[in-house]
């Protein structure tokens, strides 16, 4: 069990979509500690899942992922993020 530990999320309850264009990992929420995500949403990746501290249900918003996760963005499309193919801080 992690403890609990007060993360700065970024720009926390504003709606994250247009700037991050995906759900999960995003820089402009915060650098590797936060990510862009909407409650209950079953499009978004696994470091979206979990979270327990939502400020809104009304969009995507920055939040703090309670879970740590090897591959950043699970099961999304990244040839756009990456810019092709081969290896990627995106993922």
């Amino acid at each position: 069990v992690k403890p609990v530990v007060q993360i700065e999320v970024n720009h926390f309850a504003q709606d994250c979509w247009e700037r991050c264009q995906i759900g999960g990992d995003c820089k402009w929420c915060g650098s590797g500690s936060s990510a862009c995500c909407r409650k209950n949403s079953t499009l978004d990746p696994p470091e979206c899942q979990g979270v327990v501290d939502w400020p809104t249900d009304r969009h995507h918003t920055c939040v703090t992922p309670v879970k740590d996760v090897e591959v950043k963005h699970e099961g999304q499309d990244c040839f756009e993020f990456c810019g092709g193919r081969g290896s990627c801080n995106w993922c």
